[in-house]
């Protein structure tokens, strides 16, 4: 499809953009960049800096011939939509109404709008359904349900189609301290900067936090469901800011401190959706637990304050190496075939080199430390030898029965290896050929690619779906190297 985001340099709409791409859509970002960022937008879209009530827009639908819109740029700043309605009614209505027009003027099948389920609902004892009768209490809140009366209308006049998804507490990467859900990226900064953590009132006011991944994979759905509907998205849990504090707090590891605030007046006590009908018209869940999408926030928000770089975590044996159960001689290493050049051109393109790697052999007597530590020694110097540094090689001897938290599927080791070389853990992947570097690199926040090289030693139980499976490490550094940035 033929896919025009507006908004598309924003937090949301970044990563819309990002997952249309990913889908084989051809993607157009129209985005003034008044809070959207250059760094936000995916090179594979066309951009055009525009806003939304320009007439230069009629040109964009021309040569664009859309299939759909989705429309994320807005105003969302409830205390200014308060403090300058008008401002507020400019953006938020009267844009739409331009892009209603120029999408039925230019055969546009379908829009697809991002409204708040958390401005619509108010205070919530049970999870708000969208039969909740809605009421706003902001100018802002107030254009988005207006703005949802209009798709309707023109779904009724002109027979253009909507799908309306009713966010919760949207967080992630690439967010805005300031927007919504804007608690989680003030509170990574300020565990980043070592500064206590500001909590309102007793901190037991709870929301519904939603990961902007799974945001983004409801905007795919919505593309050939959801007809003319408005659709709650959220995780269907209420979390406290005290649990989203303690959470965030274990996340980073560092000492960290509470001061607690005098409540702030007006503020909603909780606020959560009943998300059964996305499961049920969209087929879509959130996927993304609190812990894990704490996890990828904050560490996205420690790279970019700290210059973190992403890394490849490589398992040794069967990945690398043709595999040989226990090696008694340390000097008895065969590489894979095109494993060196897959590992240079990683390197090339931006990627710190680790290996990570299970060796039960020295708790079982098979061999010792000593011998391990000289084969990596050769490793490395073969590596350099043929123009591949590796970045580090970490270890873990002890045998399944340990209870360790080093042994794969535990994270230990790349958790690790991210404090002593500043890794991105999130942007990082790890390319393994057995279930316990899957299950390691999902715990530690790393996205996981599974090989089977035919090398290794195969093992009695599966891989989870849904890992994208590849036949050699150089096929899975060829994904790699088209999913993340070069440097």
């Amino acid at each position: 499809m033929k896919i025009l985001v507006t908004g598309g340099a924003g937090f949301i709409g970044s990563h819309v953009a990002d997952a249309y791409l990913a889908a084989g859509h051809a993607v157009t970002v129209v985005d003034d960049l008044s809070t959207g960022k250059r760094e936000n937008l995916n090179p594979k879209a066309r951009f055009v800096r525009a806003d939304i009530g320009s007439a230069s827009l009629r040109n964009v639908f021309r040569n664009g011939r859309f299939d759909v819109v989705n429309h994320h740029a807005a105003q969302i700043d409830v205390r200014r939509s308060v403090a300058d309605p008008l401002r507020d009614a400019r953006i938020n209505v009267l844009g739409l109404v331009h892009l209603l027009e120029l999408a039925r003027g230019h055969r546009v099948k379908k829009v697809i709008f991002s409204a708040s389920g958390g401005t619509y609902y108010g205070e919530c004892p049970r999870p708000a359904e969208e039969t909740a009768a809605p009421a706003p209490l902001s100018p802002y809140g107030v254009s988005k349900l207006a703005s949802e009366y209009y798709l309707r209308a023109y779904r009724e006049l002109h027979g253009l189609d909507f799908t309306v998804l009713r966010y919760g507490n949207v967080y992630g990467p690439r967010q805005d301290p300031h927007g919504e859900a804007g608690v989680v990226a003030i509170f990574c900064q300020r565990l980043l900067a070592g500064d206590p953590l500001w909590i309102f009132g007793d901190g037991t006011q709870k929301r519904d936090y939603v990961y902007v991944e799974d945001v983004a994979r409801a905007s795919v759905a919505a593309l050939r469901r959801g007809s003319g509907q408005a659709i709650n998205i959220g995780t269907g849990r209420a979390v406290s800011v005290n649990e989203l504090a303690r959470t965030l707090a274990a996340v980073h590891g560092g000492p960290s401190r509470l001061v607690r605030k005098p409540a702030r007046p007006g503020e909603l006590f909780r606020s959560w959706m009943d998300v059964r009908k996305s499961r049920r018209v969209l087929g879509w869940r959130a996927r993304v637990g609190l812990a894990e999408g704490l996890g990828r926030t904050y560490r996205h928000i420690a790279r970019v304050a700290g210059g973190l770089r992403p890394a490849v975590f490589l398992d040794r044996d069967g990945t690398m190496n043709v595999e040989k159960e226990y090696l008694h001689r340390y000097d008895d290493w065969e590489w894979i075939p095109r494993v060196v050049p897959a590992l240079k051109a990683l390197q090339k393109g931006g990627f710190r080199l680790v290996i990570v790697t299970n060796q039960s052999g020295i708790a079982r007597g098979f061999y010792t430390e000593a011998h391990v530590d000289a084969l990596h020694r050769r490793v490395r110097a073969d590596l350099r030898a043929k123009g591949v540094a590796v970045d580090g090689i970490y270890v873990c001897p002890h045998g399944p029965a340990a209870g360790c938290a080093c042994r794969k599927p535990a994270p230990g080791l790349f958790t690790r290896a991210a404090r002593a070389l500043k890794l991105d853990l999130a942007g990082s992947f790890m390319i393994g050929d057995k279930a316990s570097d899957v299950e390691a690199a999902r715990r530690a926040g790393v996205t996981p690619l599974f090989v089977q090289t035919g090398h290794g030693v195969r093992e009695r139980w599966g891989v989870p779906t849904g890992v994208r499976r590849f036949k050699s490490l150089a096929e899975a550094a060829r994904f790699v190297l088209s999913q993340g940035p070069i440097a």
